[in-house]
């Protein structure tokens, strides 16, 4: 007589990208679906974590889409491509991701240099496949790629200085470059051709006995020639400046990763140094450490600890910030960059949902963790504790999404979740109007309390919340645990403000005159922006003469003590919180718009309110008020930092220091410890490894 082995039971905390990762990996495997029992348990009504998205189902409101904030994909997210497609083609649905994504080519910087004007940023089309992991580079690739990038700068420098004429500012900056054309042409060259001997030779690991001085003698001897550091490169005309500040980063990065030895040291052993200081400290100029380039690698990540936007709380651990500037630039294998045609909780997080169920994951909505239970010995977790927030009429399960056609669209329709619960299935439905169950500080009080126990309900734990949320999960890990006092220490969270606009006008209307692209390092504190007017036809507006013309997405850091000085949970913080985000926006927009929509003021002098779309209710700064402003306070929301001092201190996937508990999330340590989709993704990858490995699958 032969018996089934019982099914590992795992139980999955939160519904971020990693968790659902983890799951989706965890089941990839032929016949995983008959060794695991997977349940994952979230809070609220849906999915997706920082990525969820809504539908606004009130009248009037057009089924308008409502984000965390703004959200792009790299091309180099290699694992989070393969996955998504996976699930669509899981689902019976081609995996075109053209036909979800919108690619870009072209992704501005802004500057403020003698006024705010755009620096042109542009990457070549490749025409590869997303998702191929072949595309990645190693590190001797990448240094290889940094070299033809110096190369081409030396290039456009030298021609600079045959065009300088009696320009004094740039024959002083490019005084060594203005000889002979012809000797000076050789002598790049021969430098370059000295930097690819070194980096092979490093790379054969034949360079290893060579003083620190000689590996980057090659470097410095090419930026010598290159330019005169004693000249002020912001008194250069745009184009130089810019083209300087690129070879002087891209040299400053080459001759840091050949000093420091990182093809035998690796990236991590940066990171007990800032960025900039690890710039400065290889000698790079001071205008390239306020560059635009600079501050967009650091508005990107909202790398300021405690929110406020300044050079003194800029954070950004150097072997992270590199290894995120080295993926984007040179790892993507089509468009560098995509934006999605829909929300983010339609185009990537439904699909993965609905394969996931189809696979027999079973979601358990409305559940709160309050509390994770150490045993004893603190050797493996004894419990989980929920709080239950609602309860489905008859114990039925819960539908989270609901289907929006598009006719003579493609796809021609999207599932799409809902900005709010489905009242009508919930027992609590008309109590529940108007509270916030992704607030952890709503005051609704939990209908139950629901309890996981080790070896009765679950076997192995995957904790896939986000960092601020787990150091309230695990408050009494530290000094139990090895490890996570340390990380906890260590480890920083921001708040942020994700800001749409709905305008009366389209956007060349407004004067912006370099098309629908995204565009970071620009004015703070709402740094990042996107022209996302392409999601309109993807709403449904019930009167097109009046709908909206175009959709406008802000993003940045919200100071930590933006609520009013409130603490986080103190009566009226989150809707201080909520108020500064508004007030952030509004004096962004009185003070900055003109920069980045030269027609959008009125007369001249400050923002132009009436271009903002409403019913008609609001009048000036209150349009504001039809708007969609979103404080992200919440700890399931705060965005995790990389800064300085952090990576060692990051627990990985399979490091939890218990028995059954396995890690995911973009705050453990992996190949890529910032906080991205990619970075999550893995991370989910290595947590479903993990469990398999303690399974004995």
């Amino acid at each position: 007589m032969t018996t089934t082995p019982a099914r590992c039971r795992v139980a999955i905390v939160g519904g971020g990208m990693a968790a659902l990762a983890a799951a989706a990996e965890l089941l990839h495997e032929p016949g995983a679906a008959a060794r695991y029992e997977i349940t994952i348990y979230q809070l609220g009504w849906r999915v997706g974590g920082k990525g969820a998205s809504g539908r606004n189902l009130q009248p009037g409101q057009g089924m308008r889409i409502e984000e965390h904030g703004l959200h792009v994909w790299f091309g180099c997210y290699d694992h989070a491509w393969s996955l998504l497609q996976r699930c669509y083609a899981a689902l019976g649905r081609e995996p075109d991701m053209l036909k979800l994504f919108q690619g870009q080519t072209d992704t501005p910087y802004m500057e403020d240099v003698n006024g705010w004007k755009v620096w042109p940023v542009s990457f070549p089309r490749k025409f590869g496949q997303l998702g191929e992991h072949s595309t990645a580079q190693d590190v001797l690739g990448w240094l290889r790629a940094m070299i033809r990038f110096v190369e081409d700068h030396a290039a456009r420098l030298l021609g600079h200085a045959r065009n300088a004429g009696d320009n004094a500012s740039h024959k002083g900056f490019l005084a060594r470059l203005l000889g002979d054309a012809k000797q000076v042409a050789q002598t790049i060259a021969g430098h370059v051709r000295a930097l690819d001997e070194l980096v092979e030779a490093v790379g054969r690991g034949v360079a290893g006995s060579l003083p620190d001085a000689d590996v980057a003698a090659a470097v410095e001897a090419l930026r010598a020639l290159l330019m005169d550091r004693r000249i002020d490169m912001a008194d250069l005309d745009d184009a130089l400046r810019r083209d300087a500040i690129m070879a002087d980063l891209a040299l400053t990065a080459l001759g840091g990763m050949l000093r420091d030895d990182v093809l035998r040291r690796g990236f991590d052993a940066l990171d007990g140094e800032d960025a900039r200081a690890w710039f400065a400290r290889h000698g790079a100029h001071p205008t390239t450490l306020t560059s635009a380039p600079i501050r967009a690698l650091y508005d990107l990540c909202f790398a300021y600890r405690g929110g406020a936007v300044a050079w003194e709380n800029a954070d950004f651990a150097a072997g992270a910030a590199l290894v995120t500037v080295l993926r984007i630039a040179l790892e993507y294998p089509d468009y560098v960059v995509y934006e999605m045609r829909a929300g983010m909780g339609e185009v990537v997080i439904a699909p993965i949902y609905q394969a996931l169920v189809q696979q027999g994951v079973k979601f358990r909505f409305f559940h709160r963790a309050t509390h994770l239970e150490l045993d004893e010995d603190a050797r493996s977790v004894a419990a989980v504790h929920f709080d239950v927030q609602a309860t489905v009429k008859g114990g039925a399960e819960y539908r989270p999404t609901f289907t929006l056609h598009f006719p003579g669209q493609d796809p021609d329709r999207l599932e799409c979740w809902p900005s709010e619960p489905f009242y009508e299935q919930l027992d609590q439905g008309e109590q529940l109007r108007g509270v916030n169950l992704e607030n952890k500080w709503s005051g609704w009080q939990p209908v139950a309390q629901r309890t996981l126990k080790a070896g009765e309900d679950f076997d192995l734990l995957v904790l896939g919340a986000s960092l601020a949320e787990v150091q309230d999960l695990c408050a009494d890990f530290p000094g139990r645990v090895a490890g996570w006092q340390a990380m906890f220490g260590a480890m920083r969270t921001v708040a942020t403000v994700g800001t749409q606009l709905w305008m009366n006008q389209p956007l060349e209307a407004l004067g912006w005159t370099h098309g629908p692209v995204p565009i970071d390092a620009g004015p703070e504190p709402l740094d990042v922006w996107a022209d996302r007017s392409d999601e309109l036809q993807r709403e449904q507006w019930p009167d097109a003469a009046t709908a909206p013309r175009s959709l406008h997405y802000l993003c940045g850091p919200l100071a930590d003590d933006a609520a009013r000085g409130l603490a986080p949970g103190a009566p009226g913080y989150v809707q201080a919180a909520q108020d500064a985000a508004t007030r952030v926006t509004r004096d962004w927009l009185s003070a900055h718009a003109g920069a980045l929509w030269p027609a959008s003021t009125d007369r001249g002098v400050g923002f132009d309110w009436k271009l903002l779309w409403t019913q008609g209710e609001y009048a000036g700064p209150d349009r504001l008020l039809a708007q969609y402003i979103r404080a992200n306070v919440e700890p399931t929301e705060r965005y995790v930092l990389s800064v300085a001092g952090s990576t060692t201190a990051r627990l990985p996937a399979n490091g939890s220091g218990l028995a059954n508990l396995v890690l995911a999330g973009d705050w453990t340590r992996g190949r890529w410890n910032a906080g991205c989709i990619e970075a999550a993704t893995m991370s989910g990858i290595a947590a479903a490894q993990a469990v398999r490995a303690k399974a004995g699958g």
